[in-house]
């Protein structure tokens, strides 16, 4: 009996050397996700519409660029906690046209402006934020649009469809690739986001809660950064394992 307790225990110090050895001599796959990158991704944020352009809005003077801008602020905050580098194409109600060359109509100037604004701030991530309506009244749920060509961009929409849907529980949209301009014409890994639609009377409501907006913008800012974590980190042993 001592003599098989002996060699059990000969053979567990053997197995948790070898272990050891192993973990040692491969030290590109033990790895931890290194929560803070030496430089976090700037991030230029774009609250739609403004100026003479109020987006959607109901019929008693909510209108979607003051609900976007709001957001936007509340999104800024909650990414720089992050410790993101962040930027917004417009910080007060006006629209950008005047930035950019002529393109034929004053909104798409606009929307030019903002894409040019990704090289003027040296961004790495875009966030295009919205408000939904529609004729049908039932439709509801936040919605991530991305870049049909960009993996990156699929991945950060899932991200923050995810996230949001922790708030939204009864969402049952799924992300989408789009044609919008904002999406074709950006450089950079962009998300086109949808914040409700202000045509459904719960989401006309959340829309104007304020403590509503801030948990969906620490949620994407959770999202936002979970994505670049992700990004970032190198592959552990397990994704070779499994």
């Amino acid at each position: 009996m001592i003599i098989i307790i002996r060699k059990s225990l000969i053979c567990f110090v053997i197995a948790c050397l070898i272990g050891l050895s192993f973990i040692i001599f491969l030290p590109s796959f033990a790895f931890s996700p290194d929560l803070t990158l030496p430089r976090m991704p700037t991030i230029l944020l774009d609250p739609g519409h403004g100026g003479w352009d109020g987006g959607t809005h109901d019929f008693n003077g909510l209108l979607e660029k003051n609900i976007v801008l709001d957001y936007a602020f509340l999104l800024k905050t909650e990414l720089e906690k992050y410790n993101f580098q962040v930027q917004m194409t417009r910080t007060t109600d006006r629209e950008l046209s005047e930035f950019a060359p002529y393109q034929g109509t004053r909104q798409r100037t606009d929307l030019l402006a903002r894409v040019m604004m990704v090289t003027q701030y040296k961004a790495n991530i875009m966030l295009s934020i919205h408000v939904n309506a529609a004729a049908n009244h039932d439709l509801c749920g936040a919605i991530a649009f991305y870049q049909r060509q960009s993996t990156d961009s699929k991945k950060l929409a899932k991200s923050i469809q995810n996230s949001i849907q922790k708030l939204q529980t009864y969402n049952q949209q799924t992300i989408l690739p789009a044609n919008f301009y904002i999406l074709n014409q950006s450089p950079i890994t962009t998300v086109l986001l949808e914040l409700a639609f202000i045509t459904h009377p719960r989401e006309h409501d959340d829309l104007q809660n304020p403590d509503y907006l801030k948990k969906m913008a620490e949620l994407v800012a959770l999202a936002v950064y979970q994505y670049t974590v992700d990004k970032h980190s190198k592959p552990t042993i397990f994704h070779y394992l499994f």
